[in-house]
Order: C-alpha cells, then structure tokens, then sequence
C-alpha cells in the first residue's frame, strides 16, 4: 500500500482529478492513486448503468420489482464476499448498479410523467451537494469518524419513521423523514470519504465505491421525495 504525504498533483499522476485537490493533505489510507484509478472511473460507470437500468425499468411490470429486489439483495452481499476477487468483483458492482436502476424506474417514471423535470432536478441537487461534500472532505483531510454514532442514529429514525409512515401515509411525516435522510446521507458522504482518505487500504477500492455509490443513490432518491412533496402540495 502507498502513501502519499504532501506530494505534487504531478507527481502522483493525479492530473485534475479531484483527488488533486488534496495535493497538500496527507491521504494516510487509501492513495489518492488508487482513488483516481479505480474508485472514480467505478463510480462513474455504476451511476451510468443506474440510470441505463432506470430506463428499462420503466417499461417492465410490477411483478419484477419482487425478484429484482431479492436479487439486488444477494448480489449486494456476494459483492461485499467478493470485493477482493479482480475481475468479478467489478462485473458484480456493475450488476448491481443495474438492477438498482431496474428498481427505481417505476417510480422514477410515475414522478418524471406527472412532474416534468423534477428528476433532472433532483439529479442536479444531488450531484452538487455530494460532490461538494466530498470536495470539502478532500481539500480539508477532514477525519469525520466521529460522525459514527449520528449516522447510526439518523438511519434508526428513517427506518423507524418509514415504517410509521406506511401506515399513516402523513405527508408531512414523508417530507420530514426525506430532509433527514439528505442530511444523514451527506453526513455519510463525508464520513466515507474520510475513511477512503484515512483507515481504506488500496485493495478495498470496490468497498469504497459501492459506499459512495449508495451515498449519492440515496441521496438522489431523498431529493427526488422532498422535491415531489414541494410539487404535491403546489398543486393542491
């Protein structure tokens, strides 16, 4: 495993890379190589097939969502048993992303068909706060460990309120547990890149990627609520 310690964007190969901008912070986990590398590309390329498997996943019938689930469900933790496995671990990420999207492209339909442009908008907010999140997080070398216990908390309240939710169907209940879940997933966000920047070893790239794949993926989905109650109740 490298370690790079207050080397020249130059030096290490970064170029204008994100990773870059920690030039001058010292990356005592993971190289800012590897992130370049591997992490970033991966990223990329899961989010891309999210979006190719929401697309398809608007066409197929409720029946599937049941399957998919169960299998996005195994292929989750055979990614996790295989990370390590050069080659699978990849393929398994990207199926994974895949089914991700075949999942949510009901629902990203319904909304995109009786809000036009809410999706795009949502993306938009998405991408801004996390990257700036994980910016902020890279520039400052930041150790955002101690976020921990907040982020165990913040998911016991959404699982919790969304099982209350299922049952009373408050649309203010929706919309708060939707503002929790952006600021618990940001917290996430930075909490991970922390961990890439400080405790990850090189060979854990695929960890890296599918933590701060589901950060955005969640994040998008917190937005996308939060947004469509704003419209709801816009046209009442």
């Amino acid at each position: 495993m490298s370690y790079l310690r207050y080397q020249d964007s130059s030096a290490d190969g970064i170029g204008s890379s994100p990773a870059s901008m920690a030039s001058r912070v010292a990356w005592s986990g993971m190289s800012q190589a590897t992130f370049s590398t591997h992490v970033l590309p991966y990223f990329g390329i899961a989010l891309f097939l999210t979006a190719c498997g929401t697309s398809v996943g608007k066409v197929l019938s409720p029946a599937f969502v049941l399957p998919a689930a169960l299998l996005n469900l195994g292929l989750y933790f055979v990614l996790l048993w295989k990370r390590h496995v050069p080659g699978l671990n990849v393929a398994l990420l990207y199926g994974y992303a895949f089914i991700n999207g075949l999942l949510i492209g009901p629902s990203v339909a319904m909304i995109g068909k009786a809000f036009p442009g809410l999706v795009t908008q949502a993306f938009i907010l998405t991408a801004v706060s996390f990257f700036a999140v994980a910016a902020y997080v890279i520039a400052s070398g930041k150790d955002c460990s101690g976020l921990a216990p907040f982020l165990i908390a913040g998911l016991f309240v959404i699982v919790i309120g969304g099982i209350i939710n299922l049952f009373t169907g408050g649309a203010g209940l929706g919309l708060g547990l939707a503002i929790i879940s952006v600021v618990v997933f940001l917290a996430f966000t930075a909490y991970d890149m922390s961990n890439i920047m400080h405790k990850f070893r090189d060979d854990e790239y695929i960890l890296a990627t599918v933590e701060l794949y589901l950060d955005f993926l969640n994040l998008f989905l917190a937005f996308l609520r939060i947004l469509l109650h704003l419209a709801a109740s816009q046209r009442r």
